[in-house]
């Protein structure tokens, strides 16, 4: 009897370690953008033992790692799913009030992250998300209180930081500001998100542009290009094609203008309005090519 008690204790701690292995490999996985293997993994954990909280977490946290508005939506039921047994968790509280600031709903956001605020002010993103509706409101003083409490509280990540430049950049009607103090420390804030997030695309595209307000055109080209060169950008390359095409007009560089303002209407640039009355193209304007081109389109 003894030995099978022990062998009893023995399996059991075997499958323990087991399951420990595949969670930490599916977080793994997740932090690596790996989720087709991540989803693999989970499955595993899933088909043992189908109310498997912390697997339903991982897949939740997955779902939401994607992006998206349908992996979005599939992370909240998930999340929800694991705050209806245990509505006492903040953690997953927390998530819920992420997800519905992703998928726009702003005020139930709000209504979640002032929940969560009465049970626990100092966990980790809470400040930063009030931080980001208060940014959305327009009040950029309150939003960067709350970004760099929250940076004081647990270090500054690349979203962060970047949320914080913005509203430097950005006065209260959401319109670019073009205030020098400003951009510098828009400028700043930026260069350190990318520091910890080389392929942080939003930093690199408004420092590019902070660049250009400078009227260092030169940086503004090499951060820009930059953009181009990270893998799952081409869902923004006609906004950084246009965005080169100004910085070389400014630059009066004429071929290289013309170049990516057909580079950026080819990957889906069809704005001719705002084209037409960007002042940056101005020195462009009266060329051969660019009138060509606006005829063509």
């Amino acid at each position: 009897m003894r030995i099978l008690i022990v062998f009893v204790f023995l399996y059991s701690g075997l499958v323990l370690c087991e399951q420990k292995d595949l969670y930490k490999k599916a977080s793994e996985l997740i932090d690596q953008k790996n989720y087709e293997q991540a989803y693999v993994v989970l499955n595993q954990l899933t088909a043992k033992n189908s109310k498997d909280v912390k697997a339903y977490e991982l897949i939740a946290r997955m779902y939401k790692d994607m992006g998206g508005t349908e992996n979005v939506k599939i992370a909240e039921a998930y999340y929800y799913r694991i705050f209806k047994e245990d509505q006492s968790n903040t953690k997953i509280e927390m998530e819920l009030g992420a997800c519905a600031y992703l998928l726009g709903h702003r005020e139930k956001a709000r209504m979640i992250f002032d929940d969560v605020k009465e049970t626990d002010p100092k966990i980790k993103k809470l400040n930063y998300y009030l931080g980001a509706l208060a940014f959305d409101k327009g009040h950029a003083a309150v939003a960067r209180e709350y970004l760099k409490k929250e940076i004081a509280l647990y270090g500054g990540d690349a979203v962060t930081l970047f949320m914080l430049g913005a509203t430097y950049e950005y006065n209260s009607d959401g319109k670019r500001i073009r205030d020098a103090s400003g951009i510098e420390e828009s400028i700043k804030y930026y260069k350190e998100a990318i520091k910890l997030d080389p392929e942080a695309v939003n930093a690199l595209m408004n420092l590019s542009i902070d660049y250009s307000l400078k009227k260092d055109q030169d940086k503004a080209i090499q951060t820009a290009e930059k953009i181009l060169k990270i893998k799952g950008s081409d869902n923004v390359k006609y906004v950084v094609y246009y965005n080169l095409a100004c910085f070389y007009s400014l630059k009066k560089d004429t071929k290289n203008a013309i170049d990516n303002l057909k580079k950026a209407m080819t990957a889906g640039f069809d704005d001719l309005k705002h084209m037409k009355e960007d002042k940056d193209l101005d020195n462009i304007r009266d060329t051969k090519e660019y009138k060509e081109l606006i005829r063509s389109n």
